[in-house]
């Protein structure tokens, strides 16, 4: 179900308002970028709360509504429902395994190993993660202990799908101690502005069926020049048709992607790749018949894309989180991990074997028809469970009522 056709759904139901709180994340991204960790969120955190708290507090107050949806990053707005003795949900989109995960290593502070062995940080992870304990524990806290999931009146959404997710949903649920509901996976709209991807579209048609790898890591996960040039060399090696959407981090003064491309590369890989350095659209791109596989950063919403259009995943993660989506992706048979050196470096020639594999191997084969089945599946029932978190959420009015 699409975001939108989701509000023209619970229109029907209840009164309900969707705003949007003005942004400064450009000029913040702009201003932030190369920092460190804990002072990039310790200034994100300060500054979406400084802008959108007094400004939300004056529209919650004038709407008056029964209810209140928060995503779990603004635990600031639990806080202000609270205040004005207005029932708050929390609203993850993380997917419930990554949820129940990092829920896990704060409740037990490491001192217990996650009950599913099939998800874990890597050492070099790990260590990242602990170099910065003070930052990351508050940060977790906040997200999943003392607001975030605290102050989440009886139930928890979460944006996933069910069925592939019910055992981490259920041991959620045990350790919040609150009902963990899907409102089954939200996909953006495939809609798209046509002067910026009709000539993307029209290079993606020319090439043969399921012949083509689509390579981006989203619009906030920004990967760094020496990772770039990886890729640039993992993609020239494995020999497929590629389009590749680049994201480069605004700290490293670079002008331009020709800056990180190996010399010569764009006349090297003309006949079969396509580089894109401004706003692509990914859906539209996903559900193209001649894409075959998803080289990314197993975000939360490329992985519901991928879910949703029946295309594997070649996972390359970046972020903490996003290790552990891409343990549940290959859990789950839809994907594979570009192995990365002991300390957690991704080198060409593993990026260009994992993209062989799922290309041109018979594991690509595999993955594929997992990948078609449980697009199938998630089509097919479509709007389900959003309905049953309706019904919840109304229960949840009247009994505020």
């Amino acid at each position: 179900m699409t975001v939108t056709q989701y509000e023209t759904h619970f229109v029907d139901l209840a009164r309900h308002a969707l705003i949007l709180l003005p942004t400064e994340r450009e000029r913040l991204r702009r201003f932030i970028d190369g920092l460190t960790y804990t002072i990039r969120r310790q200034m994100a955190k300060k500054t979406g709360t400084d802008i959108s708290c007094p400004i939300f507090s004056n529209i919650v107050t004038t709407l008056n509504p029964d209810l209140i949806i928060y995503d779990i990053f603004q635990n600031w707005a639990p806080k202000i429902a609270s205040s004005l003795h207005i029932p708050a949900v929390s609203y993850i989109i993380l997917g419930a395994t990554t949820a129940s995960f990092f829920y896990h290593l704060y409740a037990f502070d490491g001192t217990k190993d996650f009950p599913f062995p099939e998800i874990f940080l890597p050492r070099y992870e790990l260590e990242k993660l602990y170099s910065e304990n003070a930052s990351m524990t508050k940060f977790i806290d906040d997200i999943f202990a003392s607001s975030g999931v605290a102050m989440s009146q009886d139930i928890i959404l979460i944006n996933n799908w069910k069925c592939t997710e019910t055992k981490y949903m259920e041991y959620f649920s045990i350790l919040t101690k609150k009902n963990v509901i899907s409102v089954g996976p939200l996909i953006g709209k495939t809609e798209s502005r046509v002067e910026d991807s009709e000539d993307i579209i029209q290079w993606l048609d020319k090439k043969d069926p399921s012949s083509t790898l689509y390579v981006a890591f989203g619009s906030e996960c920004v990967v760094n020049k020496e990772e770039i040039e990886e890729i640039a060399r993992g993609l020239e090696l494995s020999n497929v048709n590629f389009l590749w959407v680049v994201n480069f981090s605004l700290d490293e003064k670079i002008s331009g992607i020709d800056e990180i491309l190996p010399e010569g590369y764009n006349e090297r890989v003309k006949e079969k790749g396509r580089i894109v350095t401004k706003w692509a659209p990914q859906a539209k791109i996903l559900r193209h018949s001649n894409i075959v596989g998803f080289l990314n950063h197993c975000g939360s919403n490329s992985i519901l894309e991928s879910l949703h259009f029946g295309v594997p995943i070649i996972a390359m993660p970046v972020l903490v989180d996003q290790f552990i989506a891409t343990r549940y992706m290959v859990e789950l048979g839809v994907g594979l991990e570009v192995k990365r050196d002991q300390n957690g470096k991704v080198k060409a020639e593993e990026i260009a074997k994992a993209i062989k594999n799922v290309i041109v191997e018979k594991k690509g084969e595999e993955l594929r028809e997992k990948s078609r089945e449980l697009s199938e599946k998630m089509k097919r029932e479509e709007g389900k469970e959003i309905d049953e978190a309706v019904i919840e959420l109304q229960k949840l009015c009247l009994k505020n009522s």
